[in-house]
Parts: structure tokens; sequence; C-alpha cells
């Protein structure tokens, strides 16, 4: 019977190590298949700001720095407030095709600088002729700077993520819903590991009147 009682114990010993191991150990593991980090896992969606269809574009030449100054409306899919944005074009360059905001200044350094004349993308049949003229088209999210005795410039205005969207309303309707479950879980598997620690105390304690 001691025998029978002592191995009993023992497995309840493994059994104990298994779940502290998962309740110390594994935390992460745990929150990562929890109900509430799936829920929320699932309702998200990365959030872009991007120019508006039409970003109302204005370009100016800048002779300090000697860069051009972009200024167009952007919304973000976190708030979808439109707001003016402007950055200097050739600054940012690298910036801008890694996919990355450019650096942006105050649209108000636009103040005192020589605007360059913005034409709609239906205008591309009637160009200006003259060579010494510098002008852009505007295609929605992009535009084609066009300088004298350069190529066309085709340019992309900035896309890029800027954090995290929730997607619907079950990340917040659900929520609670899904804490308590979580809880309940949680609960269950302490008790689990409180109620070996029992038994193997009572193994090994003489089990209160087992042995005899």
């Amino acid at each position: 019977m001691k025998t029978a009682i002592s191995l009993f114990a023992k497995i309840l010993n493994v059994l104990l190590a298994v779940v502290l191991a998962g309740l110390v150990g594994g935390c992460d593991t745990i929150q990562d298949h929890s109900l509430t980090y799936a829920l929320w896992n699932d309702s998200r969606d990365i959030s872009h700001c991007r120019p508006q269809a039409d970003p109302k574009l204005k370009l100016f030449a800048s002779e300090h720095p000697l860069d051009v100054l972009v200024e167009y409306s952007a919304a973000s899919d976190r708030t979808n407030d439109v707001q003016r944005r402007a950055y200097f074009l050739k600054a940012n360059a690298r910036r801008l095709a890694d996919s990355k905001p450019p650096r942006f200044v105050n649209p108000r350094r636009a103040a005192g600088l020589v605007p360059i004349p913005v034409l709609p993308l239906e205008s591309r049949t009637n160009l200006p002729v003259c060579s010494n003229l510098v002008f852009a088209v505007c295609h929605g999210g992009a535009f084609t700077l066009y300088r004298p005795e350069s190529s066309p410039e085709f340019c992309v205005l900035p896309y890029y993520q800027d954090g995290l969207v929730v997607s619907s309303w079950k990340g917040v309707a659900m929520t609670p819903l899904a804490v308590t479950v979580d809880a309940v879980v949680d609960v269950a598997v302490i008790g689990v590991a409180a109620g070996c620690v029992a038994v193997i105390a009572l193994c090994l304690g003489g089990g209160g009147g087992w042995l005899h």
C-alpha cells in the first residue's frame, strides 16, 4: 500500500511540475493562445497614411535648401482626418523609395517661395512647349515634374504604415467576455496545481490514516 501511494505521489509530482512550468515559463505562450489575444489579433489591421484621391497638390521652388517643397492633403486609416503635409522632395528621396514617411516640415514654409505650376492630368495633351518652364502634372497619388534640360521626374506621394487600427466592432464588443473566459481558465489551471500540492502533501504525510 505504501509503495502504491508513493508511486501515486511521484506521478502527481511530475504533473505538478508540468503545470508549474506552464504557469512560470510559458506566460508568453499562454497569452498568445488566450481568447483575448486571438480576438484583438484578428480584428487589427495595419493602418496606412495615404494621399487623398485629390491631394490638392502644390509645389514650390526653394533656394535654401535648393529643393522642391511638396504640399499635399493626406489621411490616415486610424483617424480619417485630412491634414495638409509638406516635405522637401530631393531631401526625402531615399526615405520615400523605402516606403518610409518623409521628414515633414510646416506647410508655412511655402510662404515666400516661388510656386511651380501644377496641371491636372487632363492637361497632359496640352503641355507647355517652352523649354525653360518648370511645371508638374498631377495624377492622383503621384505627379510628374518637368524641368528644363532634365528628363521628366515621376514622383509618388508618401504612402506608409503609421500603426494599427481596429478593423471591426468585435474587438471592443467581445473583449469583456473574452477576458472573463481567460480568467476562468487561469483559475482552473491554478486550482489544478493547488489540488496536486494538497494530494501530494496528504500522501507524504501518511494519507491521514491511509497507511494503516
